[in-house]
């Protein structure tokens, strides 16, 4: 269902939580990777805000729309690691209630379960391992780039795979994306 909101769908916006960390840019990121140009990210940080050195490598971010860019103009809007709607700014949060369809993909067992799709695994380390596993069963062919971002995403949620929900599918999951050619010592030093 998912493969076909996004293939049937013009215009897509995929939004982080407030205060992004590195799995919902990760996974902003992938996502946009695999959607391309009809797709928009939204970083929900204020627009004064300089974004953070440390996710430079992300593709896409420097050209993501932020609260006073944002229009009205999209039939999906894709969620990533955002567990309840208060996570989503009020005028986004007004966009977002308004599209056609509206899917949250993510891994806190805490989620609200507020779109019209959800796609939730607490099993998972981090949304970032979610995306993989969603973008194989779909069959996307995965590219450097998507690669990049979502070890990224399942690097950080991890805390350099050393917290607790760090499990052997996700470091599996991890060595799987070095294939595409992740360099994981630039994630590393960048984090």
């Amino acid at each position: 269902k998912i493969l076909n909101l996004i293939e049937e769908s013009s215009r897509i916006l995929i939004i982080t939580h407030v205060n992004p960390d590195g799995d919902t840019l990760g996974c902003a990121s992938a996502l946009k990777s695999y959607i391309g140009d009809k797709a928009d990210i939204l970083i929900q940080i204020s627009d004064n805000f300089q974004f953070p050195k440390t996710y430079s490598f992300l593709p896409y971010l420097n050209s993501s729309k932020n609260l006073s860019t944002l229009e009205d103009i999209y039939d999906l809007i894709i969620a990533v690691d955002v567990a309840s709607a208060d996570r989503i700014i009020d005028n986004a949060r007004t966009i977002f209630n308004k599209a056609q369809n509206t899917i949250v993909i993510d891994h806190h067992k805490t989620n609200a379960r507020f779109a019209d799709y959800l796609y939730l695994d607490s099993d998972a380390a981090a949304t970032a391992e979610i995306i993989y596993s969603l973008l194989l069963e779909m069959g996307i062919k995965l590219t450097r780039d998507i690669a990049t971002c979502i070890y990224e995403g399942i690097y950080t949620d991890t805390g350099s795979f050393k917290y607790s929900n760090t499990t052997s599918n996700t470091l599996k999951t991890a060595a799987d994306l070095l294939k595409y050619g992740v360099n994981p010592s630039l994630i590393s030093d960048n984090m």
